[in-house]
């Protein structure tokens, strides 16, 4: 991204994404549309969300399933929470390449209308807490 971060609006509070979807957000973070994924950053952590809908005839269980079927082999930890109405899990990584290292928390939540999937990259282990409290902070309107 070759953009000044600071032509990015700000964004702090519960934060409506989608009609139905919002995310709470503890601090200020920018947003921007990229490959039609929200991106919500500030430094040392960045988010990428995608919302789906559900098709005709899935579950919230079909749908776990096969996002679990479909998740990364090399998962350091995976997370199942429990919280009202929906099915959340997630799985971390350590990512390396040529050029970087980072971990990510790969959030899945899923609700009536579908599902949100959460990407949360971050620099540091200790900002785990902070993937986790987003990826829960996740809700539906109903």
């Amino acid at each position: 991204m070759d953009q000044d971060p600071y032509q990015f609006p700000i964004i702090t509070g519960r934060y409506q994404m989608t009609t139905r979807w919002s995310i709470g957000l503890e601090s200020q973070y920018r947003r921007r549309v990229e490959d039609g994924d929200l991106v919500i950053w500030r430094p040392g952590i960045t988010n990428w969300i995608a919302v789906w809908g559900m098709k005709e005839g899935e579950t919230k269980e079909g749908k776990l399933q096969w996002i679990q079927e479909t998740a990364s082999s090399d998962a350091v930890e995976t997370y199942e929470k429990e919280k009202d109405g929906y099915v959340a899990w997630a799985y971390l990584l350590y990512e390396k390449t040529e050029e970087d290292e980072r971990w990510a928390l790969y959030s899945f939540i899923i609700g009536e209308s579908g599902h949100v999937q959460l990407a949360t990259y971050f620099d540091e282990k200790k900002d785990l807490d902070v993937a986790i409290d987003l990826w829960m902070s996740l809700e539906e309107s109903r």
